[in-house]
Protein backbone atom coordinates (compact mmCIF):
# COMPACT_ATOMS: atom_id res chain seq x y z
CA UNK A 1 0.00 0.00 0.00
CA UNK A 2 1.64 3.55 -0.37
CA UNK A 3 2.51 5.31 2.14
CA UNK A 4 0.11 8.53 1.81
CA UNK A 5 -2.45 5.72 1.84
CA UNK A 6 -1.26 4.33 5.24
CA UNK A 7 -0.69 7.90 6.42
CA UNK A 8 -4.23 8.43 5.62
CA UNK A 9 -5.77 4.98 7.30
CA UNK A 10 -3.40 5.59 10.64
CA UNK A 11 -4.67 9.40 11.12
CA UNK A 12 -8.54 8.25 10.58
CA UNK A 13 -9.03 4.18 10.28
CA UNK A 14 -9.52 4.11 6.96
CA UNK A 15 -9.77 0.71 5.51
CA UNK A 16 -8.17 0.33 1.84
CA UNK A 17 -8.87 -2.86 0.04
CA UNK A 18 -7.32 -4.45 -3.49
CA UNK A 19 -9.79 -3.98 -6.43
CA UNK A 20 -11.51 -7.08 -5.32
CA UNK A 21 -13.13 -5.23 -2.99
CA UNK A 22 -13.92 -8.67 -1.19
CA UNK A 23 -14.41 -7.27 2.76
CA UNK A 24 -17.29 -5.14 1.56
CA UNK A 25 -18.84 -7.26 -0.44
CA UNK A 26 -18.63 -9.92 2.43
CA UNK A 27 -20.04 -7.90 4.47
CA UNK A 28 -23.03 -7.20 3.27
CA UNK A 29 -25.21 -9.44 3.80
CA UNK A 30 -25.71 -6.90 7.13
CA UNK A 31 -27.62 -4.87 4.32
CA UNK A 32 -30.35 -7.60 3.76
CA UNK A 33 -33.97 -6.22 4.60
CA UNK A 34 -35.88 -8.74 5.53
CA UNK A 35 -40.08 -9.61 5.34
CA UNK A 36 -40.42 -13.26 6.39
CA UNK A 37 -38.02 -15.44 3.94
CA UNK A 38 -37.77 -13.02 1.85
CA UNK A 39 -35.01 -10.17 1.66
CA UNK A 40 -33.48 -7.66 -0.85
CA UNK A 41 -29.65 -7.28 -0.79
CA UNK A 42 -27.97 -4.51 -1.59
CA UNK A 43 -24.32 -5.03 -3.23
CA UNK A 44 -22.04 -2.33 -3.25
CA UNK A 45 -21.16 -2.73 -7.27
CA UNK A 46 -24.08 -4.10 -8.28
CA UNK A 47 -26.26 -1.64 -6.21
CA UNK A 48 -28.82 0.23 -8.47
CA UNK A 49 -27.97 -1.82 -11.71
CA UNK A 50 -30.16 -4.11 -13.94
CA UNK A 51 -29.29 -8.01 -13.28
CA UNK A 52 -27.23 -9.42 -16.36
CA UNK A 53 -28.88 -12.14 -18.32
CA UNK A 54 -31.28 -12.83 -21.63
CA UNK A 55 -35.24 -12.12 -21.39
CA UNK A 56 -36.70 -15.20 -20.39
CA UNK A 57 -39.65 -15.68 -22.61
CA UNK A 58 -41.27 -18.55 -24.43
CA UNK A 59 -43.36 -17.09 -27.25
CA UNK A 60 -45.52 -20.23 -27.69
CA UNK A 61 -46.31 -19.14 -24.15
CA UNK A 62 -47.23 -15.93 -24.43
CA UNK A 63 -48.68 -15.50 -27.81
CA UNK A 64 -50.70 -18.87 -28.02
CA UNK A 65 -53.55 -20.60 -25.98
CA UNK A 66 -52.19 -23.17 -23.86
CA UNK A 67 -53.53 -26.08 -21.28
CA UNK A 68 -51.18 -25.04 -18.49
CA UNK A 69 -52.13 -24.18 -15.30
CA UNK A 70 -49.27 -22.24 -14.69
CA UNK A 71 -50.51 -19.33 -17.22
CA UNK A 72 -53.44 -18.57 -14.63
CA UNK A 73 -50.91 -17.06 -12.37
CA UNK A 74 -50.10 -14.05 -14.90
CA UNK A 75 -50.24 -10.48 -13.25
CA UNK A 76 -50.47 -7.91 -16.53
CA UNK A 77 -48.38 -4.00 -15.24
CA UNK A 78 -49.08 -1.81 -17.80
CA UNK A 79 -49.65 -3.29 -21.31
CA UNK A 80 -49.02 -6.38 -22.67
CA UNK A 81 -49.84 -8.90 -25.59
CA UNK A 82 -50.52 -12.16 -24.21
CA UNK A 83 -51.63 -15.51 -24.82
CA UNK A 84 -54.43 -17.64 -22.67
CA UNK A 85 -55.26 -20.74 -20.64
CA UNK A 86 -58.07 -22.90 -21.19
CA UNK A 87 -59.98 -22.62 -18.92
CA UNK A 88 -62.47 -25.55 -19.70
CA UNK A 89 -62.04 -28.46 -22.22
CA UNK A 90 -63.09 -27.19 -25.30
CA UNK A 91 -67.02 -27.38 -25.87
CA UNK A 92 -69.02 -28.18 -28.64
CA UNK A 93 -73.10 -26.98 -29.22
CA UNK A 94 -75.35 -26.71 -32.20
CA UNK A 95 -76.66 -28.86 -35.11
CA UNK A 96 -73.54 -30.96 -36.30
CA UNK A 97 -71.37 -29.69 -33.66
CA UNK A 98 -71.61 -25.91 -35.44
CA UNK A 99 -70.54 -24.09 -32.79
CA UNK A 100 -66.61 -24.48 -30.68
CA UNK A 101 -66.29 -23.01 -27.55
CA UNK A 102 -62.97 -22.00 -25.73
CA UNK A 103 -62.71 -19.90 -22.05
CA UNK A 104 -59.56 -18.41 -22.22
CA UNK A 105 -57.91 -16.85 -19.16
CA UNK A 106 -55.73 -13.76 -19.99
CA UNK A 107 -55.05 -12.50 -16.34
CA UNK A 108 -55.09 -12.96 -12.86
CA UNK A 109 -57.26 -10.24 -11.63
CA UNK A 110 -58.98 -7.69 -13.13
CA UNK A 111 -57.63 -5.37 -16.07
CA UNK A 112 -58.53 -1.86 -17.03
CA UNK A 113 -59.57 -3.19 -20.95
CA UNK A 114 -58.93 -5.17 -23.99
CA UNK A 115 -57.22 -3.58 -27.26
CA UNK A 116 -56.21 -5.75 -29.47
CA UNK A 117 -56.71 -9.70 -30.95
CA UNK A 118 -54.74 -11.35 -33.36
CA UNK A 119 -55.35 -14.46 -34.77
CA UNK A 120 -52.69 -15.99 -36.93
CA UNK A 121 -51.77 -12.85 -38.84
CA UNK A 122 -54.72 -11.45 -38.59
CA UNK A 123 -54.99 -7.91 -36.07
CA UNK A 124 -58.46 -7.09 -34.90
CA UNK A 125 -59.45 -4.43 -32.78
CA UNK A 126 -61.25 -5.15 -29.72
CA UNK A 127 -63.40 -1.89 -30.01
CA UNK A 128 -64.29 -1.22 -33.48
CA UNK A 129 -64.23 -4.40 -35.14
CA UNK A 130 -67.10 -6.40 -33.15
CA UNK A 131 -70.84 -5.55 -33.21
CA UNK A 132 -73.09 -4.97 -30.34
CA UNK A 133 -73.27 -8.59 -30.44
CA UNK A 134 -70.13 -9.02 -29.64
CA UNK A 135 -69.49 -10.90 -33.35
CA UNK A 136 -66.38 -10.45 -35.23
CA UNK A 137 -67.54 -7.84 -38.50
CA UNK A 138 -64.09 -8.15 -40.27
CA UNK A 139 -64.16 -9.61 -43.38
CA UNK A 140 -61.66 -12.22 -42.87
CA UNK A 141 -64.70 -13.69 -40.33
CA UNK A 142 -67.40 -13.67 -42.48
CA UNK A 143 -68.53 -16.61 -45.26
CA UNK A 144 -70.08 -15.73 -48.51
CA UNK A 145 -73.79 -16.11 -47.45
CA UNK A 146 -73.01 -13.69 -44.65
CA UNK A 147 -72.49 -15.93 -41.35
CA UNK A 148 -70.29 -13.79 -38.85
CA UNK A 149 -67.64 -16.92 -37.63
CA UNK A 150 -66.08 -15.64 -34.47
CA UNK A 151 -67.71 -13.97 -31.62
CA UNK A 152 -65.52 -12.68 -28.74
CA UNK A 153 -67.38 -11.79 -25.42
CA UNK A 154 -64.34 -10.20 -22.49
CA UNK A 155 -64.90 -10.24 -19.20
CA UNK A 156 -62.26 -7.11 -17.59
CA UNK A 157 -62.27 -9.82 -14.07
CA UNK A 158 -65.02 -6.97 -12.13
CA UNK A 159 -67.75 -9.91 -13.62
CA UNK A 160 -70.40 -11.13 -11.46
CA UNK A 161 -72.39 -13.52 -12.81
CA UNK A 162 -72.08 -16.70 -15.36
CA UNK A 163 -71.78 -15.23 -19.19
CA UNK A 164 -74.78 -16.18 -20.68
CA UNK A 165 -74.75 -16.95 -24.00
CA UNK A 166 -72.16 -20.22 -22.73
CA UNK A 167 -74.81 -21.03 -19.74
CA UNK A 168 -77.23 -21.43 -22.05
CA UNK A 169 -75.70 -23.46 -24.83
CA UNK A 170 -74.16 -25.93 -22.27
CA UNK A 171 -76.26 -27.57 -19.51
CA UNK A 172 -73.29 -28.50 -17.89
CA UNK A 173 -72.58 -24.83 -16.62
CA UNK A 174 -74.51 -22.84 -14.13
CA UNK A 175 -74.44 -19.55 -12.44
CA UNK A 176 -71.09 -20.20 -10.65
CA UNK A 177 -69.01 -20.63 -13.52
CA UNK A 178 -68.26 -16.71 -12.73
CA UNK A 179 -64.74 -16.99 -12.90
CA UNK A 180 -64.68 -13.92 -10.88
CA UNK A 181 -61.50 -11.41 -10.29
CA UNK A 182 -60.14 -13.10 -13.64
CA UNK A 183 -59.84 -11.21 -16.79
CA UNK A 184 -61.56 -13.93 -19.26
CA UNK A 185 -63.04 -14.15 -22.90
CA UNK A 186 -65.66 -16.72 -24.12
CA UNK A 187 -64.62 -17.43 -27.75
CA UNK A 188 -67.10 -19.31 -29.94
CA UNK A 189 -66.52 -20.38 -33.95
CA UNK A 190 -68.70 -21.06 -35.80
CA UNK A 191 -67.54 -23.65 -38.92
CA UNK A 192 -67.65 -22.62 -42.23
CA UNK A 193 -70.70 -24.16 -43.67
CA UNK A 194 -70.38 -22.69 -47.09
CA UNK A 195 -66.44 -24.10 -47.18
CA UNK A 196 -64.95 -20.85 -48.72
CA UNK A 197 -64.27 -18.37 -45.61
CA UNK A 198 -60.72 -18.71 -43.48
CA UNK A 199 -61.52 -19.38 -39.96
CA UNK A 200 -61.84 -23.13 -40.65
CA UNK A 201 -60.58 -24.93 -37.41
CA UNK A 202 -60.46 -28.79 -37.84
CA UNK A 203 -62.17 -30.94 -34.62
CA UNK A 204 -61.87 -29.61 -31.25
CA UNK A 205 -58.69 -27.26 -32.04
CA UNK A 206 -58.59 -23.80 -31.15
CA UNK A 207 -56.97 -21.45 -33.18
CA UNK A 208 -53.47 -21.26 -31.43
CA UNK A 209 -52.37 -18.39 -32.56
CA UNK A 210 -54.38 -16.51 -30.37
CA UNK A 211 -53.29 -13.26 -28.10
CA UNK A 212 -54.88 -9.98 -27.02
CA UNK A 213 -53.49 -7.42 -26.45
CA UNK A 214 -54.66 -5.35 -22.68
CA UNK A 215 -53.97 -2.85 -20.84
CA UNK A 216 -53.37 -4.55 -17.28
CA UNK A 217 -53.67 -4.11 -13.79
CA UNK A 218 -55.13 -1.10 -12.00
CA UNK A 219 -52.86 0.47 -9.22
CA UNK A 220 -52.53 3.00 -6.71
CA UNK A 221 -51.59 6.40 -7.18
CA UNK A 222 -51.86 7.96 -3.72
CA UNK A 223 -50.67 11.53 -5.61
CA UNK A 224 -54.28 11.53 -6.67
CA UNK A 225 -55.42 9.64 -4.78
CA UNK A 226 -56.98 7.03 -6.95
CA UNK A 227 -56.78 3.32 -8.40
CA UNK A 228 -56.38 3.55 -12.66
CA UNK A 229 -54.68 1.84 -14.96
CA UNK A 230 -50.76 3.14 -15.23
CA UNK A 231 -47.31 2.45 -17.05
CA UNK A 232 -45.89 4.19 -13.99
CA UNK A 233 -43.27 1.46 -12.52
CA UNK A 234 -43.37 3.30 -9.43
CA UNK A 235 -46.95 2.79 -8.57
CA UNK A 236 -46.31 -0.93 -10.47
CA UNK A 237 -44.09 -1.46 -7.52
CA UNK A 238 -46.18 -0.31 -4.80
CA UNK A 239 -48.81 -2.36 -6.11
CA UNK A 240 -46.87 -5.71 -6.04
CA UNK A 241 -46.43 -4.51 -2.63
CA UNK A 242 -49.53 -4.20 -1.19
CA UNK A 243 -51.16 -6.87 -3.21
CA UNK A 244 -52.97 -9.58 -0.84
CA UNK A 245 -53.52 -11.73 -3.83
CA UNK A 246 -50.13 -12.20 -5.94
CA UNK A 247 -47.85 -9.61 -3.94
CA UNK A 248 -46.06 -9.44 -0.70
CA UNK A 249 -49.39 -8.27 1.14
CA UNK A 250 -48.11 -5.50 2.95
CA UNK A 251 -49.91 -3.09 4.72
CA UNK A 252 -49.91 0.70 3.18
CA UNK A 253 -48.83 2.12 6.85
CA UNK A 254 -45.32 -0.08 5.54
CA UNK A 255 -45.26 2.16 2.70
CA UNK A 256 -43.09 4.93 2.36
CA UNK A 257 -45.64 7.18 -0.22
CA UNK A 258 -43.46 10.32 0.08
CA UNK A 259 -40.46 7.95 -1.56
CA UNK A 260 -43.06 6.53 -4.01
CA UNK A 261 -44.15 9.61 -4.68
CA UNK A 262 -40.93 11.36 -5.65
CA UNK A 263 -40.11 7.97 -8.07
CA UNK A 264 -43.67 8.17 -9.66
CA UNK A 265 -42.89 12.00 -10.68
CA UNK A 266 -39.44 10.93 -11.81
CA UNK A 267 -40.57 8.13 -14.47
CA UNK A 268 -43.21 10.92 -15.55
CA UNK A 269 -40.64 13.35 -16.12
CA UNK A 270 -40.73 14.50 -19.93
CA UNK A 271 -37.78 13.70 -22.13
CA UNK A 272 -36.48 14.38 -25.02
CA UNK A 273 -36.14 11.53 -27.92
CA UNK A 274 -35.23 10.91 -31.86
CA UNK A 275 -38.34 10.40 -33.96
CA UNK A 276 -37.54 8.19 -36.58
CA UNK A 277 -38.16 10.82 -39.49
CA UNK A 278 -34.93 12.99 -38.43
CA UNK A 279 -36.91 15.00 -35.51
CA UNK A 280 -37.45 14.66 -32.11
CA UNK A 281 -40.02 14.09 -30.06
CA UNK A 282 -40.89 13.56 -25.74
CA UNK A 283 -42.18 10.67 -24.04
CA UNK A 284 -42.34 9.44 -20.36
CA UNK A 285 -39.14 8.51 -18.62
CA UNK A 286 -39.71 5.39 -17.45
CA UNK A 287 -42.52 2.64 -17.84
CA UNK A 288 -43.60 -0.35 -16.90
CA UNK A 289 -45.36 -2.75 -19.69
CA UNK A 290 -45.04 -6.58 -19.23
CA UNK A 291 -45.80 -9.77 -17.51
CA UNK A 292 -44.93 -11.05 -14.26
CA UNK A 293 -45.86 -15.02 -12.72
CA UNK A 294 -46.71 -15.75 -9.60
CA UNK A 295 -44.40 -18.76 -9.51
CA UNK A 296 -41.45 -16.65 -10.00
CA UNK A 297 -40.03 -15.60 -6.00
CA UNK A 298 -41.15 -12.31 -4.81
CA UNK A 299 -37.92 -10.71 -4.97
CA UNK A 300 -37.35 -11.53 -8.85
CA UNK A 301 -40.48 -9.82 -9.53
CA UNK A 302 -39.59 -6.96 -7.67
CA UNK A 303 -36.24 -6.49 -9.36
CA UNK A 304 -37.97 -6.82 -13.07
CA UNK A 305 -40.78 -4.38 -12.04
CA UNK A 306 -37.56 -1.82 -10.62
CA UNK A 307 -35.35 -2.67 -13.69
CA UNK A 308 -38.31 -0.66 -15.82
CA UNK A 309 -36.71 2.60 -13.90
CA UNK A 310 -33.44 1.95 -13.63
CA UNK A 311 -34.19 2.14 -9.92
CA UNK A 312 -34.58 -0.12 -6.85
CA UNK A 313 -36.61 -0.88 -3.39
CA UNK A 314 -36.02 -1.77 -0.70
CA UNK A 315 -37.28 -2.34 3.20
CA UNK A 316 -35.76 -0.03 5.42
CA UNK A 317 -34.91 0.28 8.90
CA UNK A 318 -37.89 2.77 9.68
CA UNK A 319 -39.85 -0.18 9.05
CA UNK A 320 -41.36 1.08 5.59
CA UNK A 321 -40.52 0.23 2.27
CA UNK A 322 -38.96 2.96 -0.09
CA UNK A 323 -38.64 3.37 -3.91
CA UNK A 324 -35.85 4.99 -6.21
CA UNK A 325 -36.09 5.73 -10.05
CA UNK A 326 -33.05 6.48 -11.63
CA UNK A 327 -32.25 10.10 -12.15
CA UNK A 328 -29.64 12.82 -10.27
CA UNK A 329 -31.18 14.28 -7.21
CA UNK A 330 -29.68 17.13 -5.20
CA UNK A 331 -27.56 16.05 -2.12
CA UNK A 332 -30.31 16.13 0.75
CA UNK A 333 -27.00 15.99 3.76
CA UNK A 334 -23.86 17.23 3.95
CA UNK A 335 -21.53 14.79 6.47
CA UNK A 336 -17.97 15.24 7.33
CA UNK A 337 -15.82 14.15 9.42
CA UNK A 338 -17.58 15.35 12.65
CA UNK A 339 -20.44 12.89 11.79
CA UNK A 340 -17.95 10.10 11.88
CA UNK A 341 -17.61 7.84 14.88
CA UNK A 342 -15.55 5.01 13.73
CA UNK A 343 -13.29 3.37 10.80
CA UNK A 344 -14.05 4.48 7.03
CA UNK A 345 -13.58 1.53 4.63
CA UNK A 346 -13.29 2.15 1.29
CA UNK A 347 -12.99 0.97 -2.10
CA UNK A 348 -11.44 2.72 -4.75
CA UNK A 349 -12.29 0.76 -7.42
CA UNK A 350 -14.39 -1.89 -9.15
CA UNK A 351 -13.58 -5.38 -9.13
CA UNK A 352 -12.24 -6.51 -12.59
CA UNK A 353 -14.94 -8.90 -12.96
CA UNK A 354 -17.79 -5.57 -12.28
CA UNK A 355 -16.17 -3.65 -15.48
CA UNK A 356 -17.23 -3.54 -18.75
CA UNK A 357 -17.13 -1.07 -21.56
CA UNK A 358 -19.98 -2.06 -24.04
CA UNK A 359 -23.50 -3.15 -23.00
CA UNK A 360 -26.02 -5.25 -25.04
CA UNK A 361 -29.13 -6.84 -24.54
CA UNK A 362 -32.66 -7.32 -25.16
CA UNK A 363 -36.39 -5.61 -24.46
CA UNK A 364 -39.48 -7.09 -25.06
CA UNK A 365 -41.33 -5.29 -28.17
CA UNK A 366 -45.08 -4.43 -28.00
CA UNK A 367 -44.87 -3.69 -31.49
CA UNK A 368 -42.84 -6.66 -32.75
CA UNK A 369 -45.08 -9.37 -31.61
CA UNK A 370 -44.10 -8.73 -28.08
CA UNK A 371 -41.19 -11.22 -28.30
CA UNK A 372 -37.11 -9.95 -27.20
CA UNK A 373 -36.13 -8.05 -29.68
CA UNK A 374 -32.19 -6.97 -29.17
CA UNK A 375 -31.22 -3.13 -28.89
CA UNK A 376 -28.64 -1.10 -30.62
CA UNK A 377 -25.15 -1.68 -28.38
CA UNK A 378 -23.82 0.97 -26.15
CA UNK A 379 -20.35 1.54 -25.74
CA UNK A 380 -17.93 3.82 -24.83
CA UNK A 381 -14.04 4.32 -26.36
CA UNK A 382 -12.67 5.99 -23.63
CA UNK A 383 -13.93 2.91 -20.87
CA UNK A 384 -12.17 0.75 -23.31
CA UNK A 385 -9.27 2.64 -23.34
CA UNK A 386 -8.84 2.89 -19.96
CA UNK A 387 -9.56 -1.20 -20.09
CA UNK A 388 -6.41 -1.89 -22.14
CA UNK A 389 -8.28 -1.83 -25.47
CA UNK A 390 -10.27 -4.71 -24.29
CA UNK A 391 -13.95 -5.19 -25.34
CA UNK A 392 -15.62 -6.18 -21.62
CA UNK A 393 -19.09 -6.65 -22.58
CA UNK A 394 -22.20 -7.14 -20.12
CA UNK A 395 -25.50 -8.03 -21.73
CA UNK A 396 -29.25 -6.65 -19.55
CA UNK A 397 -32.32 -7.77 -19.26
CA UNK A 398 -35.22 -5.22 -19.54
CA UNK A 399 -38.42 -7.34 -19.19
CA UNK A 400 -41.04 -4.60 -18.49
CA UNK A 401 -39.49 -2.27 -20.94
CA UNK A 402 -41.42 -2.49 -24.20
CA UNK A 403 -39.94 0.74 -26.05
CA UNK A 404 -35.93 0.61 -27.83
CA UNK A 405 -35.73 4.45 -26.55
CA UNK A 406 -35.95 3.41 -22.67
CA UNK A 407 -34.39 0.30 -23.27
CA UNK A 408 -31.10 2.59 -24.40
CA UNK A 409 -31.24 4.86 -22.44
CA UNK A 410 -31.40 2.07 -19.61
CA UNK A 411 -28.09 0.57 -21.31
CA UNK A 412 -26.28 3.89 -20.92
CA UNK A 413 -26.77 4.49 -17.63
CA UNK A 414 -25.84 0.97 -16.60
CA UNK A 415 -22.42 1.78 -18.38
CA UNK A 416 -22.28 5.18 -16.65
CA UNK A 417 -22.84 4.22 -13.33
CA UNK A 418 -20.07 1.19 -13.89
CA UNK A 419 -17.69 3.96 -13.88
CA UNK A 420 -18.75 5.33 -10.56
CA UNK A 421 -15.89 3.41 -8.93
CA UNK A 422 -15.81 4.73 -4.93
CA UNK A 423 -17.70 2.85 -2.64
CA UNK A 424 -17.07 3.33 1.09
CA UNK A 425 -18.79 2.56 4.45
CA UNK A 426 -19.00 4.99 6.85
CA UNK A 427 -19.94 4.42 10.52
CA UNK A 428 -21.87 7.43 11.57
CA UNK A 429 -22.66 9.45 14.83
CA UNK A 430 -26.58 9.72 15.36
CA UNK A 431 -26.58 12.82 13.30
CA UNK A 432 -26.98 10.94 10.45
CA UNK A 433 -30.34 9.14 11.47
CA UNK A 434 -31.67 11.79 9.02
CA UNK A 435 -29.93 10.26 6.11
CA UNK A 436 -32.18 7.49 4.11
CA UNK A 437 -31.59 4.73 1.51
CA UNK A 438 -30.87 5.88 -1.91
CA UNK A 439 -31.01 9.52 -0.76
CA UNK A 440 -27.29 11.14 -2.34
CA UNK A 441 -25.36 12.92 0.26
CA UNK A 442 -22.27 15.14 0.48
CA UNK A 443 -19.55 13.72 2.25
CA UNK A 444 -15.93 16.02 2.89
CA UNK A 445 -13.11 14.04 4.52
CA UNK A 446 -9.97 16.28 4.28
CA UNK A 447 -7.51 13.12 4.48
CA UNK A 448 -9.20 11.36 1.11
CA UNK A 449 -9.17 14.82 -0.52
CA UNK A 450 -12.89 14.63 -0.56
CA UNK A 451 -14.50 18.25 -0.83
CA UNK A 452 -18.43 17.61 -1.21
CA UNK A 453 -18.11 14.66 -2.86
CA UNK A 454 -21.31 13.54 -3.45
CA UNK A 455 -22.67 9.63 -2.96
CA UNK A 456 -26.08 7.58 -3.27
CA UNK A 457 -26.95 6.11 -0.05
CA UNK A 458 -27.20 1.95 -0.83
CA UNK A 459 -27.14 0.61 2.28
CA UNK A 460 -28.30 1.91 5.49
CA UNK A 461 -28.06 0.04 9.05
CA UNK A 462 -28.11 1.34 12.97
CA UNK A 463 -26.41 -1.73 15.03
CA UNK A 464 -27.27 -0.15 18.63
CA UNK A 465 -24.27 2.44 18.34
CA UNK A 466 -23.94 3.67 15.56
CA UNK A 467 -26.17 4.57 11.83
CA UNK A 468 -23.54 2.55 9.43
CA UNK A 469 -23.93 3.61 5.79
CA UNK A 470 -22.90 2.12 2.84
CA UNK A 471 -22.00 4.76 -0.29
CA UNK A 472 -21.58 4.31 -3.96
CA UNK A 473 -19.88 7.59 -5.73
CA UNK A 474 -22.78 9.50 -7.78
CA UNK A 475 -22.69 12.62 -10.24
CA UNK A 476 -24.95 14.21 -12.04
CA UNK A 477 -23.02 12.87 -15.39
CA UNK A 478 -24.09 9.36 -14.59
CA UNK A 479 -27.42 9.92 -15.64
CA UNK A 480 -26.91 12.43 -18.53
CA UNK A 481 -28.46 10.96 -21.43
CA UNK A 482 -30.54 13.28 -24.22
CA UNK A 483 -31.83 12.77 -27.15
CA UNK A 484 -28.66 12.65 -29.45
CA UNK A 485 -27.32 9.57 -27.23
CA UNK A 486 -31.08 8.05 -27.58
CA UNK A 487 -30.97 5.67 -30.39
CA UNK A 488 -33.10 4.72 -33.09
CA UNK A 489 -34.24 1.51 -34.35
CA UNK A 490 -30.38 1.50 -35.56
CA UNK A 491 -28.71 -2.06 -35.77
CA UNK A 492 -25.09 -0.02 -35.02
CA UNK A 493 -23.50 0.35 -32.02
CA UNK A 494 -23.29 4.14 -30.91
CA UNK A 495 -20.28 5.62 -28.91
CA UNK A 496 -22.13 7.69 -25.65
Amino acid sequence: MPQAVLAVAAKIGVAVWAATGSAILTNIAAYGFVIGAAYLAVKSYQALMPKAGAVDVNRNAILELTTSGKQVGRVVYGRARVGGYLAAPPMVSGTNNKYLWFIVVFAAHEIDSYEKIYIGDTELDASTDFDANDDCTDAAFIDSASNKLLRVIFYDGTQTAVDPDWDAAFASVGTNHKLQGLAYCVLRLTQDETGDAVPVWPGLQPPRQFSVRIKGKKVHDSRVPTDAWSENPALCVRDYLTNTDYGLGEPTARIDDVAFEAAADICEESVTVKDNVGGTTTQDRWTCNGILSTGTAPTDNLETLASSMGGAVAFVGSGKWRAWAAAYSTPAHALDENDLSGPVKVVPQAPAENRFNLVTGNYVALDRGAVPIPFPARTNTTYETDDGGVELRRDFTYAMTDDTQRAQRLAVLALKQSRNWTTCEIRCNLRAFKVELFDTITLTIAELGWTTKVFRVIGWKYDGEAVVLMLKSDSSAAYDVTAATDLDDDPAPTTV
